[in-house]
């Protein structure tokens, strides 16, 4: 990403897996979170998913977890 889209950021989601940031650092990646889940619902933060997702700027690079490997168990189907 650094070589291919110097100066992008990599959104990550709110929460993932640790090594996710340290791996962003360690390539000089820059990075922040982006709302994915709501504890009080258990599920999908709809709402600041997209409010987040819209408010990164053009040519962000957006981590989106594949059905099943991700830290809450929820996807976007759910």
């Amino acid at each position: 990403m650094k070589r291919y889209l110097p100066g992008a950021t990599l959104y990550i989601p709110n929460p993932t897996w640790p090594n996710h940031f340290n791996i962003a650092r360690d390539a000089g990646v820059p990075s922040k979170e982006y709302k994915y889940f709501d504890p009080a619902t258990k599920g999908i933060d709809y709402n600041g998913f997209i409010k987040d997702i819209e408010g990164a700027p053009n040519g962000s690079v957006i981590l989106l977890h594949a059905c099943a490997h991700n830290p809450t168990g929820c996807d976007l189907n759910s």
